[in-house]
């Protein structure tokens, strides 16, 4: 192994000893590679559906199968890394002092340490064992934890260090050290459970308590919400799987919130539901009649456009869903739904109650102007029938 070979890895060791503790992580654990082996169940029970159906031949059955399976087995090569909550803007700026000021030292370091051992004699080289490695980075850092026992970052770190690597027996030892620095921290708890739940294989037991003693503590804490619904998941209970995943599926991200549909769709799917955002098309609506006030007739055009929406009354200021209309088709019935969301995770079912308005724009856009006509109806419930009347003009 070559001295840049060396300086290499310790420089990324470095980095990795350095931005840990700035950046202690608070995944979102979907665990990849169990939800991907759900969701590839869910896609064969369509396959056979599809083939008992006759909608596809037994050899495209057959075709499509192998590639879902040929899909997984990629997938579960190159799995990568669970998403983290985004560090803020000192913690970046931290992060980007070390990953770029580091690796300038060390290669300044380097080209300086070069001149001199080429003008050096050549010794013996040490034997790969001898040589420093991250192995030894993690040792170095044992070594200042058996110094500072009570530095609970330098703990989790070490942990995540270990799971990285592969040694669950380690990583899970070092967990609990952490706990025992903070034992009533539900996010050290709930990795500490997952850690003896890769160690032992099942949610079961331990990891289960751990889980639920840490909800208690922080009830919206994601990683547990999603363990304890993967452990219902496990156990064949896929109805209170759904329940802990919906509740999940109300506070992430809308990023996050795609592999929590996902769980949860493989989970409807095992007991014959509908997926949900088909589900959520068909149950959750708004169904409108609209009409124009009379006074109004002879001045809205029969070509111009109605612009139909709905707003959250409290929340985001866009709107959850949106359609086009024409002052020739009034009055008329028209039909909002979850499935016109703008964003995946601005639903109509949300935020209720929601404001819903027609607009005749005399312009044609969707921006309002003065001299439009309005109408707005406020809805308590989804799977309402409801009537607006356009009866304002726009100042």
């Amino acid at each position: 192994m070559s001295f840049f070979t060396i300086a290499v890895l310790l420089t990324v060791a470095s980095i990795l000893v350095l931005i840990m503790p700035i950046i202690r992580p608070r995944p979102l654990r979907m665990d990849a590679e169990n939800m991907n082996a759900a969701i590839l169940q869910e896609q064969i029970l369509e396959l056979e559906h599809d083939l008992n159906e006759d909608s596809i031949t037994h050899k495209q059955f057959e075709t499509a199968k192998e590639d879902l399976q040929l899909d997984f087995a990629n997938s579960a090569i190159n799995k990568h890394e669970p998403n983290t909550t985004p560090v803020n803007k000192n913690k970046a700026i931290a992060i980007a002092f070390v990953t770029i000021l580091v690796p300038i030292l060390s290669f300044a370091t380097y080209q300086k340490t070069k001149t001199k051992l080429e003008t050096m004699p050549l010794i013996n080289q040490q034997s790969v064992e001898e040589q420093p490695s991250i192995a030894l980075a993690m040792a170095n850092l044992e070594a200042k934890l058996a110094k500072n026992p009570d530095d609970i970052d330098g703990w989790i770190m070490l942990a995540n260090s270990y799971g990285f690597v592969g040694n669950k027996d380690k990583a899970v030892g070092a967990y609990r050290q952490a706990l025992k620095l903070e034992p009533e921290d539900s996010w050290v708890m709930t990795q500490l459970a997952h850690a003896v739940s890769e160690q032992n294989g099942s949610l079961a037991g331990e990891p289960l308590e751990l889980i639920q003693k840490s909800l208690k503590i922080s009830p919206n804490n994601m990683d547990a919400r999603f363990l304890l619904g993967k452990y219902h998941f496990q156990n064949r209970e896929f109805k209170k799987a759904i329940e802990h995943w919906e509740f999940l599926l109300g506070i992430v991200n809308a990023k996050d919130a795609v592999p929590v549909r996902k769980a949860i769709n493989a989970a409807r799917s095992q007991l014959g539901l509908m997926p949900l955002s088909k589900a959520d098309a068909q149950n959750n609506y708004i169904e409108v009649t609209i009409s124009l006030d009379p006074k109004f007739k002879d001045q809205a055009p029969e070509d111009a456009t109605i612009f139909v929406y709905a707003k959250a009354k409290t929340g985001p200021k866009m709107p959850l869903a949106a359609t086009k209309s024409q002052v020739a088709k009034l009055p008329v019935t028209i039909k909002l739904n979850d499935s016109m969301a703008m964003l995946p995770d601005l639903a109509i079912s949300k935020f209720m109650p929601v404001n819903v308005s027609a607009r005749v724009s005399l312009s044609g856009n969707a921006v309002s102007s003065a001299g439009d006509f309005i109408g707005t109806v406020e809805v308590d419930e989804p799977n309402q029938k409801v009537k607006l009347l356009i009866n304002q003009q726009v100042q």
